[in-house]
């Protein structure tokens, strides 16, 4: 035994002698060890692809101010999303992969877009989950399309990290069989029907109306009604889409969260949290992403537009109320009505100091195409 605590003894001080530490300070209260500075270690440039399947210029947008920032620290972005968007990617100098949209028909109405307008327009609530699940269905037609385009880019020079939208199963998908490190980008408010936190944590999630209406029984009790409701009426696209995994020989699940397990969620959008509610690990909440347009470089990307509605920010002193509902938002004349009316009432006074204020209504091209834009104020 005594041989083997000299043993252990001598090992230890050899080891503390490479630090620079005396054998004599072990009897001693302080040992005094000699630390020498480390010089930062900057990583190699890595391959970042951003991938992104769905509809929403609000995920894109998002990924392109994470996009610019990695560039700037060396690192090469490219995009896998749909064709629409490839004129807004390629402006910002990035490489693009498109994917052609199979519910995009020529002189047809848009399979996905009307059934979207079906949901968001649903008087109650077994209509807007019927309209759900027609909006799942015809979203589980985008799969193997997207997973073609995809497959054939990491084959070609597979990624060193996949940014995914939420929405992205295919990239999702993909980062888990080949093994590359993956971040998914969370582009929806916290606490809306979509939400992976409520999703993974029923019956305390699927918020819908109020929260003193949530905590009452009925509100807890239709909760599980509607959580039955979405596992059935998904069981038919989910189970299309499974048989697109095995046909590429990629692992079929059930549960649409589980390959986010091994993923960091980035958030966005910091509204609407429950602070009670624990985040899943490797949560990153952001806060808005914007580009900093306060210098030269970046003003000169700007177009005529954009350089407009700048100085118009500049001269609103008092500050300015933005109202953006969404690129697949569908909302009826009256509430458009009284939304601008609304911010009407807001701009036509001053603040405190008498400063002037503004309004800015951003409105997609459904509202443009749909709705009676004739009675806008001018002040907005």
């Amino acid at each position: 035994m005594d041989v083997l605590w000299l043993l252990l003894f001598s090992v230890l001080a050899a080891f503390l002698e490479r630090l620079n530490v005396s054998a004599a300070a072990l009897t001693s209260e302080h040992i005094d060890l000699q630390i020498i500075p480390m010089p930062p270690v900057k990583p190699g440039p890595k391959r970042v692809l951003f991938a992104s399947k769905f509809y929403t210029n609000t995920e894109i947008n998002q990924m392109l101010e994470v996009a610019e920032e990695l560039k700037i620290r060396g690192h090469k972005c490219s995009f896998v999303c749909l064709e629409e968007f490839q004129k807004k990617v390629t402006k910002r100098g990035f490489e693009f992969h498109g994917i052609q949209d199979p519910l995009k028909k020529p002189g047809q109405s848009h399979k996905f877009i009307s059934a979207v307008e079906k949901m968001q327009l649903a008087s109650t609530w077994f209509s807007y989950i019927r309209a759900f699940f027609d909006v799942v269905d015809v979203t589980s037609d985008l799969y193997e399309p997207a997973l073609i385009v995809l497959n054939n880019v990491i084959d070609t020079e597979k990624p060193d990290l996949i940014y995914a939208s939420m929405f992205d199963d295919v990239a999702i998908d993909l980062a888990v069989y080949h093994d590359i490190p993956l971040v998914v980008n969370y582009a929806a408010p916290l606490g809306s029907m979509f939400d992976y936190e409520d999703l993974a944590a029923a019956p305390d999630g699927f918020l819908w109306g109020t929260i003193e209406e949530h905590l009452t029984l009925w509100h807890r009790l239709r909760k599980y009604v509607r959580l039955i409701m979405v596992i059935s009426g998904t069981t038919g696209s989910s189970s299309k889409v499974n048989a697109i995994r095995e046909k590429y020989d990629i692992p079929a699940i059930n549960d649409p969260l589980t390959n986010w397990k091994r993923a960091a969620v980035v958030v966005s959008f910091p509204f609407g949290i429950q602070i009670a509610r624990p985040l899943r690990p490797l949560t990153y909440v952001v806060g808005f992403l914007t580009s900093p347009y306060d210098s030269q470089s970046e003003l000169k990307r700007l177009g005529i537009e954009e350089l407009e509605i700048n100085g118009f920010l500049d001269s609103k002193s008092g500050g300015v109320v933005y109202c953006a509902l969404g690129s697949l938002a569908f909302v009826t004349q009256s509430s458009f009505d009284e939304l601008v009316n609304g911010l009407d009432e807001w701009v036509m006074g001053f603040d405190e100091n008498g400063h002037k204020r503004g309004a800015i209504f951003a409105l997609n091209e459904h509202g443009q195409n749909r709705l009676d834009l004739s009675k806008v104020p001018g002040s907005i």
